[in-house]
């Protein structure tokens, strides 16, 4: 009775408690559950079919979110938004191009091709995937943009290291009025790693200060890992020293930094001794210090570091 009242609340009165269910155990990932009562429903409506598909992607099981996707299209339902959205999803986990293509190919025959939700996965999907101009064009034919669309397509060049693209349509997005969020900055500081990257991840440093994203964690992380990886270890090092919060990602980071630098192993092992009693240590950063070690000839502290390991 508990869960009939908690599952009641927020949903038409024309869906059946049945498909009620199917969504609330889907929402908490008890899947198993979900499919024993969608197996029992004997007039499976679109929303019933996308509960479960939505279930399975949001829950990790992205391969049996295709089959329920394929299983609902053989029995000839049709997909709204969000089946198609969820199926997306699924195949960008998987990074299934093909299966992507297929559901492509039934958006752009029904009414959702110009719906902004699965153009987006849509775009995400391509880009993951690195098919960028197939990316592009779904993006280009969009009548509306948001956030999520800008950040999939500058995001997708980033990966693809293409960032004059990435760069190139982050300036584009801000010309045309839309605020760039974390996820923006988060791709445009990959963007600017490489050549000459210590200036360009200073300009983005900058942007981000101006946006009023100095103390986001995951930008400062984002930004120790830039600085580093250009070769502006200085940098890193500041960035990382003005974090409330540190994590092993950034502390990483930075040793990895000091690692490449090879002039001041010294800090890398202060660095390295100061954290540990903080922050849990992983493989990576194992590994770092060993090539640290190597560069300093300390036989002694390679042994105490693989005990550790």
């Amino acid at each position: 009775m508990i869960h009939s009242r908690i599952i009641t609340d927020g949903f038409p009165t024309s869906t059946s408690l049945n498909t009620r269910l199917i969504i609330f155990y889907s929402q908490i990932g008890e899947m198993g559950t979900a499919h024993k009562l969608f197996d029992r429903v004997s007039e499976r409506s679109v929303v019933t079919w996308t509960a479960l598909i939505s279930g399975y992607s949001q829950n990790g099981n992205h391969e049996e979110a295709l089959r329920v996707f394929s299983a609902m299209h053989g029995e000839g339902m049709k997909a709204n938004q969000f089946t198609y959205g969820s199926a997306l999803r699924a195949c960008t986990r998987l990074l299934s191009l093909e299966w992507g293509k297929q559901i492509h190919g039934r958006v752009q025959k029904g009414r959702f091709v110009d719906n902004l939700f699965v153009q987006c996965a849509l775009v995400d999907l391509h880009s993951k995937c690195g098919k960028m101009e197939d990316a592009c064009n779904v993006f280009e034919a969009m009548e509306t943009r948001d956030l999520v669309s800008w950040n999939a397509i500058i995001g997708g060049y980033a990966a693809q290291g293409l960032s004059a693209n990435a760069i190139s349509m982050f300036r584009l997005m801000l010309r045309e009025g839309m605020a760039p969020d974390s996820f923006s900055f988060g791709s445009l500081l990959r963007a600017s790693i490489g050549d000459n990257g210590s200036a360009k991840v200073r300009i983005v440093h900058g942007c981000i200060f101006q946006f009023g994203f100095g103390s986001n964690k995951f930008l400062s992380g984002s930004l120790v890992d830039a600085y580093a990886k250009s070769g502006s270890v200085a940098c890193a090092n500041q960035v990382y020293n003005n974090m409330q919060n540190k994590d092993v990602v950034s502390c990483t980071s930075l040793i990895k930094g000091y690692a490449c630098e090879g002039s001041n192993c010294s800090a890398a092992l202060q660095l390295f001794n100061e954290v540990q009693r903080n922050v849990s240590i992983d493989g990576m950063l194992l590994c770092s210090m060993f090539n640290i070690c190597a560069k300093t000839a300390s036989l002694s502290l390679g042994d105490s570091y693989m005990l550790m390991h």
